[in-house]
């Protein structure tokens, strides 16, 4: 047997030991000693009360396995701790109709190959072994960037299939975080939002969280979780029916015909439409992206507006003044925009109805030249707008 081969069965059973492909699947452990591997919520009983729609006709979920997910943490291995989340992740999976993939990346997939390659592609009959859909091989050299090509390739393979798609990434997110953008860009301009990216930090809050949150701003939609915070099974399932489904719900029982046409009237309602706005506006401090203390009134004044009128969502725009590079000024806004989203959230307010989008320096609405117009500059800020009804009561 060839040495790459070898290779890359190894990685597969030794890194990524999955009961589905075939490996005896390692247990990961919490610090109360319960087993984690099993502990998972199919979805299938959620989807049996019919207030689920399915979103989403692809998934593939991309693997970390670069150098850096062989360090410890909290007494564990990064990798272990991967491999258990993907095998967690495919037996929340329901019986739907979807496209399915795992792409692993790392130093050992392949070492003759310095580019992205495939032993099979997105376009199978559906299957609930995501092993027979793509097991993808990337290399991880000193002069790539491991995560930006696994995303890269991910664009690709999405090309041969079609509807709406997600895009799973777990990772500690070491990786540097222009090329990311660069890829994450990619997909968003391609697919105009039909590719929504999900990142699971190996890690803890810090710098590899704000990258997953930078990737997921870029790309326009979908949402950021540590792997600590989804080691219960329901929580695993609140993130998968977040990537997989839209909730409806349910239809108002109607009154009967009969009851209406007995009711009579001695006054006309007229109907009568109202627009109702109100714009959140935060300015930063040069170079940071942390709220200010004057701003936690206003965003909880946005937090309950939004409480009031929950059919309301809105984009959080980022932006910068003119003092450094486009590129670097880019990330800042949308560290500014997620920010702000981080806040929203915490008030209460659901991370999906926020969107959030990154323009740099490039929407100024002062002058750069003069102190208070940089400071003006660099802001946060959302319209949010929602059309309300009343009805006004005429006597005849």
């Amino acid at each position: 047997m060839p040495r790459v081969i070898e290779l890359f069965l190894f990685l597969i059973c030794s890194f990524f030991t999955l009961s589905l492909l075939g490996c005896q699947s390692t247990a990961k452990i919490d610090h109360g000693g319960h087993d984690l591997t099993n502990d998972v919520e199919n979805l299938n009983g959620r989807i049996q009360s019919g207030l689920y729609l399915q979103k989403i006709d692809n998934l593939i979920v991309v693997v970390d396995d670069t150098m850096s997910m062989s360090q410890s943490l909290d007494g564990e291995l990064k990798r272990d701790r991967a491999a258990n989340m993907m095998t967690r992740i495919v037996r929340t999976i329901p019986n739907i109709e979807l496209d399915k993939g795992i792409r692993i990346y790392g130093p050992l997939v392949n070492e003759k190959d310095n580019h992205v390659s495939l032993s099979h592609g997105m376009g199978l009959n559906p299957t609930d072994k995501i092993s027979e859909q793509i097991l993808t091989k990337t290399v991880s050299g000193s002069i790539y960037n491991p995560l930006a090509s696994a995303l890269e390739g991910a664009y690709h393979e999405l090309k041969l299939v079609k509807g709406d798609s997600a895009i799973i990434l777990i990772s500690d997110f070491k990786d540097p975080m222009k090329e990311m953008a660069t890829s994450a860009q990619l997909i968003r301009d391609y697919y105009e939002g039909d590719v929504c990216v999900y990142p699971i930090v190996i890690g803890k809050d810090g710098p590899g969280r704000n990258s997953a949150e930078d990737v997921v701003g870029i790309a326009g939609c979908g949402i950021t979780a540590l792997d600590s915070s989804l080691e219960s099974g329901s929580n695993l399932a609140d993130f998968m029916e977040k990537v997989l489904f839209e909730k409806q719900a349910p239809l108002a029982p109607q009154e009967p015909v009969a009851q209406k046409a007995k009711t009579e009237l001695s006054y006309e309602k007229l109907l009568k439409e109202r627009k109702l706005t109100i714009e959140l506006k935060t300015e930063f401090d040069f170079d940071k992206s942390n709220i200010r203390q004057e701003y936690i009134d206003h965003l909880k004044e946005i937090a309950g507006f939004m409480e009031k009128y929950p059919e309301v969502v809105t984009t959080i725009e980022g932006h910068t003044c003119s003092i450094g590079t486009d590129k670097y000024n880019l990330g800042l806004s949308i560290r500014r925009a997620n920010s702000v989203k981080r806040h929203m959230t915490g008030l209460g307010v659901d991370p999906k109805r926020l969107n959030t989008a990154g323009y740099g320096e490039t929407r100024p609405i002062a002058d750069n030249s003069s102190l208070a117009g940089r400071r003006h500059n660099r802001r946060a800020v959302a319209v949010i707008t929602t059309t309300i009804q009343e009805y006004i009561d005429q006597q005849k």
